[in-house]
């Protein structure tokens, strides 16, 4: 098309066009126009229907947005001339008042590609248009012209470079521009599906102010995409979906342009059409629909079930097993009756405990907070509550701790030495919580999708990863006889369970230390002086053995409990803005720094190679990965001789900025790794590090 009207520019032509006169009202004018003083006999030709609206008024694309609609031509009355077609220069975006956005134009011409037919050339066309501004006016004019034909068609300089103009504004296939490489898909976002582009041009196309425009499809609406600068001169543009269609899966027809490029100073504009397959939730869920991924969706839910079994041996977990071992060495050779309630008792704790965190996190993400796993943990008040209860566990295990409740009351198991149901119902609640400091393998991406789906996706996919974490028990409770294999009880265990309560002292004393970075010095101080206050009264009260005196023994713990959070809320509120912020290493071989998202992007364009290490001091599975892998001889040595730039986010309290930056990346909790090389996407690594995965990294 744009290549006819350049060799028609060749051809000489007479002084004068032929073009309608223009058409005026009090928001603008429209005409006719024509690059020709002679037109072809046969083939194809082209006119323009040209809008000039007033300042601060606009006409719309094919799509025109939240409000408006698009031009109609009735070429009806028109002789020697057929099949006419407008070609959509691409849009511009425009914002109004009242969070509206509209798709069009300022100034435009409209080509429209037409048909030689016999006959005499007469076009004639009713233009019913809208026109906005401060309002939205609608217009009506008749538009006609006679056009000479001849063998040899003859152009006018003036109207065939107003055409050509914008013809040059019109999106080709990206088939046809080999210079763009550009990759859709459809992934899961936050809040839902996101159309997702990854556009890298070669150098002789330069990119502005990029954008996404896609044609109307059902009851589909796309968001303004966000750009995202990649390594390697590449752009990721990512538009969020929206549905009113009714619950079901819908397989959509999208036509997309990408708009803000430019080769050899000249817009350029391409559009792609392709099938995508969504799932829409209710008919109510309107900015609330689920992305279908491109596996099967019971990957996900296998997953989660993976990954809540592979959380039962990581480090954070280990501590509330050696209690739950220490009770099946009591349990060996007991009542088969007893060992399935109990194993039941468990995984009911699990299960329990995981739909609360499920529930807490659709109510964040409703009321528009960052969600992520692991987060609670960015929590003062909820590190010292779990201090406490891990530190009075670890009492109880040396004999230094014990309530006794009224017959009335089934035995609390944690702190008696004949524990109950209820006991290993608590323990299963406190396993769930220790274990959310770590990201076991496969279970970052099966939460990381739960989290950018519906509340019922997230409550499914949580359910399955406290399935997974729960399997032992539950096989336990089919299996009941495997106990035998067990030793049987005997004096020995006492000496097991005093060394068990090390495993919890080390465990509060790491509790301790997470929330020392999130506190201030004299919130550290009253509290740590009031957790050893109730440490000592509750061994005296165990000691001293006042008889009938458990209420005022469990009252007395309440209330200093109770004035202990009060009081580090308070002080809390004074801590200091610049506590525990991009924290680096002290005595370590690595050279980290503070994380800076700009900084990557320009370290990234000048060719370096960046690292990234987002963990925070309350992930246990993040402090091993940096023990055993990161700060060894053989990686460090390996970073300097890459000359990698070592940069570490520190998430142990609340870093929006950190928690999008992760998001752009699909993750929601940590440890999460990601290496950036010249000329390549980012690389994301597993959440258990090994130095032969590093290294490979590295060297790849």
């Amino acid at each position: 098309m744009a290549a006819f009207l350049i060799l028609a520019l060749l051809y000489p032509f007479p002084a004068h066009s032929i073009s309608s006169p223009w058409k005026t009202n009090a928001h603008g004018r429209v005409r006719l126009i024509a690059p020709y003083k002679v037109a072809p006999d046969k083939g194809l030709f082209f006119v323009g229907v040209q809008f000039e609206p007033v300042q601060g008024w606009h006409v719309y694309w094919r799509n025109a947005g939240d409000a408006g609609y698009a031009p109609k031509m009735d070429w009806k009355g028109s002789t020697g001339m057929s099949e006419p077609q407008i070609l959509w220069p691409a849009p511009q975006r425009m914002q109004l008042p009242g969070d509206i956005t509209d798709f069009g134009y300022e100034k435009v011409i409209y080509p429209v590609r037409m048909k030689r037919a016999t006959g005499p050339l007469h076009l004639n066309v009713e233009v019913n248009y809208l026109t906005c501004g401060t309002s939205c006016v609608p217009h009506s004019e008749v538009l006609a012209l006679d056009m000479p034909s001849g063998l040899r068609e003859e152009t006018d300089p003036a109207d065939a470079q107003l055409l050509e103009s914008a013809m040059q504004q019109i999106p080709v296939p990206v088939e046809q521009a080999p210079d763009i490489q550009l990759q859709t898909q459809i992934i899961s976002g936050q809040n839902g599906p996101v159309f997702e582009a990854l556009i890298q041009p070669q150098p002789a196309v330069k990119a502005g102010r990029l954008d996404l425009f896609f044609d109307k499809a059902d009851e589909l609406q796309f968001g303004k995409p966000m750009v995202q600068w990649l390594p390697g001169n590449r752009y990721r543009l990512s538009a969020p979906i929206s549905s009113t269609s009714p619950v079901g899966f819908r397989h959509a027809l999208l036509n997309y342009t990408l708009t803000g490029l430019a080769r050899d100073h000249r817009p350029l504009a391409v559009e792609e059409t392709k099938t995508f397959d969504f799932f829409i939730p209710s008919a109510g869920a309107l900015q609330k629909p689920v992305a279908v991924p491109s596996g099967p969706a019971l990957w996900f839910l296998g997953l989660a079930l993976l990954g809540g079994l592979l959380l039962n041996v990581m480090p954070c977990v280990l501590p509330v097993l050696s209690i739950k071992l220490f009770g099946l060495l009591r349990q060996s050779g007991g009542s088969r009756l007893i060992i399935v309630r109990n194993a039941l008792a468990s995984a009911a704790g699990i299960w329990i405990s995981f739909l609360a965190l499920a529930g807490a996190a659709v109510l964040a993400k409703e009321a528009g907070y960052a969600v992520g796993w692991g987060v609670q943990f960015q929590e003062p008040v909820f590190v010292a509550l779990l201090f406490l209860v891990i530190g009075l566990f670890a009492l109880n295990l040396w004999d230094l701790f014990e309530i006794s409740l009224p017959a009335s009351v089934s035995q609390l198991g944690p702190w008696t030495q004949q524990e109950g149901a209820p006991g290993y119902f608590f323990s299963g609640l406190l396993a769930t919580l220790l274990a959310t400091p770590c990201s076991a393998p496969f279970l970052g991406t099966a939460v990381g999708f739960a989290l950018s789906q519906s509340a019922g996706v997230i409550m499914l996919i949580f359910l399955m990863v406290g399935t997974g974490m729960a399997l032992p028990y539950l096989l336990l409770a089919v299996f009941p006889g495997a106990l035998a294999i067990l030793p049987r009880p005997g004096a020995w265990m006492q000496r097991v369970r005093f060394f068990l309560g090390f495993f919890l002292a080390g465990t509060a004393l790491w509790l301790g230390y997470v929330l020392a970075g999130e506190v201030s010095a004299r919130g550290r101080i009253f509290f740590y002086g009031l957790s050893a206050v109730i440490g000592i009264l509750c061994i005296v009260r165990h000691r001293v053995r006042l008889k009938g005196k458990y209420l005022w023994s469990v009252l007395l713990m309440v209330i200093l409990l109770g004035l202990g959070i009060a009081a580090l809320n308070v002080v809390d509120m004074s801590r200091s803005a610049s506590v525990n912020t991009n924290r680096t290493a002290g005595k370590n071989l690595l050279a980290w720094q503070p994380f800076d998202e700009a900084e990557i992007r320009k370290l990234a364009d000048e060719g370096r190679k960046v690292f990234v290490d987002v963990s925070a001091d309350w992930c246990f599975t993040c402090k091993v990965n940096e023990a055993t892998v990161l700060e060894t001889p053989a990686v460090a040595e390996a970073f300097a001789q890459q000359d990698v730039v070592l940069m570490k986010a520190d998430w142990t309290n609340r870093n929006e900025t950190i928690a999008r930056y992760m998001q752009t990346f699909g993750r929601f909790g940590i440890p999460f790794y990601v290496y950036y090389a010249p000329g390549k996407s980012p690389l994301l690594l597993s959440e258990l590090l090994t130095k032969r995965k590093v290294l490979d990294a590295l060297k790849g």
